[in-house]
């Protein structure tokens, strides 16, 4: 005798299916029993299920038909393709035919949801040395390597990125120097550092000054930006050592052949006007 098997649904059919924030969902568990026998009369189908309604979320719609024959309780699973998540959460409607012994088909139906996209969230950076909140403080950032006047020296900060979800991005920029002595600092218009979500990565942000017969000083601010959070200015103290002012050096003549002799001259005529005084005596 030719029977087509029962199938059981876990989750039970009109149960709502979530969708992880990945993406994915656990497959349905097809379970059969009670079927005997072999050919069409005994096969009971299931498939090819369609997901309908769900847009964009769910590019993917098509599932492969499933079979089961005769007294097999062997479980098959309807394995769900992947959504893809969008601003806010899409539902859709699962649906798969089965169909008994050649039977007409009668729809299983499930309720699906994708989940919102989570927000990207920049990480947050930490700033060694560390950022003051307005102009004037933060830092200071002592540069080092000059030595004489005009001579280059160099600066730098570290920035080290932490936390952050969804592949957010912080970003540091925009940077410039203010104050009397700016015009002795270079380097700021170059910083561009990117920080995504998760990493750990330490960046630098590099600088130089030209030093001066005196010390100087100006203040550097970046644009710090977080996705998901706030953008802000970050100030430091900068600061450029005196350059070096050699020695003079003072050129000490001295004296040529000729001179040397008409100096022994004299000193030998001096000798001899010397003794002669003293035979005078």
């Amino acid at each position: 005798m030719n029977t087509p098997p029962t199938i059981a649904y876990n989750p039970a059919t009109g149960t709502t299916i979530n969708y992880t924030t990945g993406g994915t969902a656990t497959a349905i568990v097809a379970t059969p029993s009670g079927g005997s026998g072999a050919g069409a009369a005994a096969t009971t189908t299931v498939g090819a299920c369609t997901i309908s309604g769900g847009g964009a979320a769910f590019p993917t719609t098509n599932i492969a038909q499933l079979s089961f024959v005769g007294n097999t309780v062997t479980a098959q699973n309807i394995n769900l393709p992947n959504c893809v998540p969008q601003v806010a959460a899409t539902n859709a409607t699962l649906t798969c035919p089965e169909s008994q012994g050649g039977a007409a088909a009668v729809n299983r139906v499930w309720p699906v949801v994708c989940p919102a996209a989570p927000t990207p969230i920049g990480p947050s950076v930490a700033y060694n040395p560390a950022a003051g909140a307005v102009a004037g403080s933060g830092g200071p950032v002592d540069f080092t390597g000059v030595t004489g006047v005009g001579s280059p020296g160099t600066g730098a900060i570290t920035v080290t990125p932490s936390g952050g979800a969804a592949a957010g991005i912080s970003t540091v920029n925009n940077c410039s120097y203010s104050g009397p002595g700016s015009t002795s600092f270079a380097g700021a218009g170059a910083v561009n550092l990117s920080f995504t979500a998760g990493s750990t990565s330490a960046q630098t942000i590099n600088l130089s000054c030209t030093s001066q017969a005196t010390a100087v000083t100006a203040n550097l601010q970046c644009t710090e930006t977080i996705a998901g959070g706030a953008t802000a200015t970050r100030f430091w103290v900068v600061n450029c050592p005196a350059g070096f002012v050699a020695a003079t050096q003072v050129a000490v003549p001295t004296l040529g052949e000729y001179a040397r002799l008409l100096l022994a001259a004299l000193m030998l005529l001096f000798g001899m006007v010397t003794v002669s005084l003293r035979s005078r005596d």
